[in-house]
């Protein structure tokens, strides 16, 4: 008869290999089978009776290398006591396993007895008593040992301390060996999964696998938007699209409009601060504008050589011998070149020089006399716009302009182009030319302080509509154009009294404003080499902050720790080590990226579509130039810093002045707070001298006309260009306009090249020739494209019924 068969967890049968152990040393568990849910099968099938992993299973190497001794000791205070336990009871499961060998012979023994009632009877007893809830695993000496002690019982004798012990011992035994297990790994309950509470599992989990998987979606979500979410910058006027763009201004006459710059450029409107302009200088701008200048020498030659060529058709050599001997003492008298008479005949030419240089109606009708008082009179810079009586020019507070040009068609909203007539002042000893000479250098730039900022834009509006005059235009729709004269210094004399004056006229509203702002630009936004006109939806607030510091004088031979100067000197340092946190994808500024997506490379694409993701890479990328570092965040400038009376006395008090732009995504009261807490020393005392919001965000979708619009005039005259909302960063006198419209724009018609930024409020301030003609352009563009609007696209009606503004 065979012998019952007992089932080790690597399913080799134990009692058929005495000599089975762990290789760890560790007594090996096993499960034992009831025969009796087998039928009468002559051995047990090869399944474990329980859950637990076969011996090569890496939780039982690991748990045989904790018993052992080996592994990280740590763990909470159950899981150490359980290693002790264990430990303790290895001593003497270890010396139960020298029995091992011969207990399983006398085992075997058992099942070779002679008497076959009495091998049935142990065979029974055995199988019984490893039967239901009693048959655990345990470990084999230890049940071995309890079979060979009842090797001389009878049957119940047998039976009965079988059940006692499995009671006691063996069931108790087993429960302390799962108990340890779970000690040892760590596990909460027997009952849970396993693989939820390894160790390693719980670590990939937490420090590997999650990151992992929000990485994966985020990435998914990041390059799904770079594709597939794009921000539309077309036009939806296609009427203006379709309208003909090759009606610009004239090329030919960019070096008359130059000089005509360059002579403004001459005049030095400096504004110092509120009270302090230069005054007269104003007023020779505003008298130049209207009275103009000398005829230059190319006038000179062009009429001289007209009235030459139309006297010689008439045979009248004589009288022009006497007319260009005279001229040219004129011109000699002004430092001009002679002229000389023709070699050979010419036909007559058409006159492209001042409007009001000639009152007869034809060339052949000028006398000698009339022709010598052109020759010797001014000319008008803007002679036209000065002499029709549908543009009505008006001062205002002795110093800014008002000019008022009624359309043909009333009952429609107007709008307002702004600019300014004063600049900043100018530290001449750098400049490369004198700031106020107006030099025009190889016929390329125009050199002087307020080229860019801003009399380019004053000449150029004008410039734009003495051009549409020339051609016998007039305007559809009514407009105004708004010089202040001290933008640079608060505005209040100039743009508010200028917007005091619309409103007591009854104009309330206006279609938009368009006002000075950033110019286009090439690589200043990585991802493009195209260029970019980005237009001011909104600019930035302000506050400018006085710090101060009161010390104790005294003489300079005995200072104390820490002088006023010191004090307020580690106050500002603190402030320039520690911006104003970053701001960007929280405002305005986001939009701009958005416009810009579909026209950069894929990598800037997923960063520009994704701030909400990347806000914190770009901004880091654009803090290292200080023109973008103003669109991430509010900027602080140290602008003054004054303490000391005498080089040998301790300094009584130190004073600075720090200007902020706030950004439109915060307050002046959280700029404030920063700079408290920054700051952080209550010696140092902050006074608020000027404060002002930032300015809402001005529509600017494609269902905006006036952006719309402007931003069609820009791809008429730069058709390479991208044109994106922005958040211009300094201030403007569109302030003062705030309560006329909610459609604010800024911009600047002109190019800017990197290396050019710092010539704003810099030295050796210019502007390209060319560009300068650009600009003239774009005014003259957005006049006529507003013109088409007052018919293609519904517009309000403004409160002034059938008079004229």
């Amino acid at each position: 008869m065979e012998p019952e068969m007992w089932v080790g967890h690597s399913g080799v049968p134990l009692v058929t290999s005495p000599g089975y152990a762990t290789s760890e040393g560790v007594p090996l568990m096993w499960s034992v089978v009831d025969r009796t849910q087998f039928g009468n099968q002559t051995s047990c099938p090869r399944r474990p009776a329980t859950k637990l992993r076969s011996k090569s299973s890496p939780q039982r190497q690991r748990i045989a290398h904790v018993l052992r001794g080996g592994g990280k000791q740590g763990g909470n205070k159950e899981q150490k006591e359980g290693r002790r336990l264990v430990l303790s009871k290895l001593s003497v499961l270890n010396a139960l396993e020298a029995q091992h060998q011969n207990l399983v012979q006398k085992a075997m023994a058992v099942f070779e007895k002679p008497d076959p009632r009495e091998n049935l009877c142990c065979k029974t007893a055995l199988n019984e008593g490893l039967c239901g809830q009693i048959a655990r695993t345990c470990h084999t000496a230890c049940y071995l040992e309890v079979v060979a002690s009842c090797y001389n019982m009878d049957k119940a004798t047998w039976h009965n301390t079988l059940k006692a012990v499995n009671k006691i011992f063996l069931v108790t035994t087993a429960d302390y060996w799962h108990q340890s297990w779970c000690i040892v790994m760590g596990l909460s309950s027997k009952r849970k999964g396993r693989w939820r509470y390894r160790f390693w599992q719980k670590m990939f989990l937490t420090l590997i696998g999650l990151p992992l998987l929000v990485g994966l979606v985020l990435g998914f979500v990041a390059i799904f938007r770079a594709v597939f979410v794009t921000q539309l910058d077309g036009s939806m006027l296609h009427i203006i699209d379709d309208q003909e763009t090759q009606d610009i201004v004239d090329e030919s006459q960019s070096m008359e409009r130059a000089e005509r710059l360059a002579g403004a450029l001459k005049i030095a409107t400096i504004s110092y601060d509120t009270d302090h302009q230069e005054n007269e200088n104003l007023l020779a701008f505003i008298k130049y504008l209207e009275k103009g200048r000398k005829m230059s020498t190319y006038e000179h030659i062009q009429a001289i050589e007209i009235v030459s060529s139309s006297l010689q058709r008439l045979n009248e050599i004589v009288e022009f011998l006497l007319i260009r001997e005279e001229a040219n003492k004129i011109i000699v008298a002004n430092n001009m070149q002679p002229l000389s008479l023709p070699r050979q005949k010419k036909p007559p030419m058409p006159y492209t020089g001042p409007a009001t240089a000639f009152t007869s109606t034809s060339v052949e009708d000028y006398s000698r006399h009339e022709y010598l008082a052109i020759i010797d009179t001014d000319v008008g810079s803007f002679p036209l716009i000065h002499n029709r009586s549908f543009i009505k020019r008006e001062v205002i507070n002795k110093y800014s302009l008002l000019f008022t040009v009624q359309g043909l068609t009333r009952g429609k909203l107007p709008y307002l182009l702004a600019s300014h007539l004063d600049v900043v002042p100018v530290d001449a000893k750098a400049w490369e030319f004198p700031p106020f000479s107006g030099r025009i250098v190889n016929r390329t730039y125009v050199y002087g302080r307020g080229a860019i900022d801003d009399k380019a834009g004053v000449m150029g509006i004008m410039e734009a509509v003495e051009y549409m005059l020339q051609k016998k235009q007039r305007p559809q729709r009514t407009f105004f154009m708004a010089f202040g004269h001290d933008e640079e210094v608060s505005g209040k004399r100039g743009a508010q009294e200028l917007a005091k004056t619309l409103i007591a006229r009854g104009v309330d509203h206006l279609d938009f404003v368009l006002d000075e702002g950033f110019p286009l630009h090439r690589n200043l936004i990585p991802g493009t080499d195209r260029h970019v006109a980005m237009v001011g939806i909104s600019e930035k607030g302000t506050a400018t902050l006085e710090l101060s510091v009161i010390g104790t004088p005294g003489h300079s031979s005995f200072p104390p720790a820490e002088s006023a100067i010191g004090i307020l000197a580690a106050a500002v340092a603190k402030l320039e080590e520690n911006q104003q946190p970053s701001l960007l994808g929280k405002g305005p500024e986001s939009a701009m990226f958005r416009y810009l997506a579909p026209h950069v490379s894929f990598g800037y694409r997923i960063l520009y579509n994704n701030l909400w993701l990347f806000s914190g890479l770009m901004a880091r990328e654009m803090e290292h130039r200080p023109i973008t570092n103003a669109i991430v965040r509010t900027t602080s400038a140290i602008t003054m810093f004054n303490g000391g009376i005498k080089s040998n006395v301790i300094p009584p008090s130190a004073k600075a002045v720090i200007n902020h732009r706030v950004h439109p995504a915060q307050s002046v009261a959280e700029v404030i707070a920063h700079d408290r807490k920054v700051i952080d020393d209550p010696r140092v005392d902050i006074r608020v001298k000027i404060s002002r919001e930032a300015h809402p965000v001005s529509p600017f979708g494609p269902t905006s006309i006036p952006f719309q619009m402007v931003a069609a005039s820009i791809r008429q005259i730069y058709p390479d260009a991208i044109v994106v909302p922005a958040v211009f960063i300094a201030n403007t006198d569109t302030r003062w306009y705030l309560s006329f419209t909610s459609n604010l724009y800024r911009f600047l018609p002109t190019v800017i090249l990197p290396s050019d930024v710092n010539r704003y409020h810099g030295n050796n301030e210019r502007i390209s020739i060319h560009h300068y003609y650009k600009a003239v352009s774009f005014y003259y563009r957005l006049i006529k494209n507003a013109d088409v609007l007052i018919d293609q696209v519904p517009a309000s009606t403004v409160n002034n019924g059938e008079e004229e503004l």
